[in-house]
This record gives C-alpha cells, structure tokens and sequence, in this order.
C-alpha cells in the first residue's frame, strides 16, 4: 500500500501541478544562480601556444599581437616601405598601406590627403602614375587590326 492510495483522483492531479509549479520555480531559480555565477566568475582567455592565462581581454589581445607571439609562429618582421612601421603578417602590411593609416602612403607631390580616395581623385586628374610621383607623358599610338602601336617621339 502507497502513501497515496488513500487520495482521490482529482487531490493526486491538483498534487502533481503544485509539484511541477514547483519544480518550475526551482529551475528558474536554479538558472538565475547559474547566470550570477557566471557574471562573477572571471572569464579567462588563454593562449594554447605558451599555455598562459589572461584575466582580460586587453591583455590577451596585446599578447596575440605581440613580437614573441607572432615570432613563435613562424612570422618574420616587415618593415613598411614607407614609414619603417614592423609588421609580423603581409595582410596586415598591405591593409595598413592601402586604407590610408600610414600617411606616407596618403602623400602625394608633397600633399598629405586625409583619405586614400582623395589622393586617388588628385592623382587621376594630374595624370601622375601609381607609386611615383611623376605626370604621366602623352603617348602616341595608331591602331592597327585591333593592336595599337605606341609612336615614339
């Protein structure tokens, strides 16, 4: 004989949806103490390649892109053409001199254009070529049966 035998049908029900309330409030529960801890928990970020720790993410950041790092990948340094600025990644070289922050990439006849776009339009309208700072010298040429041949002065 079960403890419950002696209860109707219709207790027994109202029995059970009072324990699943229950058990509800209690996962809620339960789940705001799992957020808590989690916000107060320090989260930690680290790095497989020296097994190091970081408590944030400022400082594990500066150690991926530090000298050592990237040396114990297998990087060389590179300097920028321009500025003498090291970089350990080609991409990292080549967006820095094409977006514009080295500002010896956004120089032109003397000029310092605040945007790559605008040393591009001034260069477009002196007909200057890329990467001197020289005006591009009319040309002439014929064309012949879809070729064209440069006349030389």
């Amino acid at each position: 004989m079960t403890e419950f035998e002696d209860y109707s049908m219709q207790t027994l029900v109202a029995l059970k949806k009072c324990l699943e309330k229950q058990e509800e409030d209690i996962k809620r529960q339960k789940d705001i103490i799992n957020k808590r801890i989690e916000e107060i928990t320090p989260k930690l970020y680290t790095c497989k390649i020296f097994n190091k720790s970081f408590t944030n993410k400022a400082s594990y950041d500066k150690h991926i892109t530090s000298k050592v790092y990237y040396e114990k990948l297998g990087y060389s340094r590179k300097k920028c053409r321009l500025c003498n600025r090291i970089f350990y990644k080609d991409e990292d070289m080549l967006e820095h001199t094409e977006n514009g922050s080295c500002k010896k990439s956004r120089t032109c006849n003397g000029r310092v254009f605040s945007n790559m776009q605008s040393k591009s339009r001034y260069m477009i309208e002196n007909k200057i070529k890329k990467y001197t700072s020289q005006p591009v010298q009319p040309v002439q040429a014929v064309k012949v049966k879809d070729l064209y041949v440069v006349l030389e002065k």
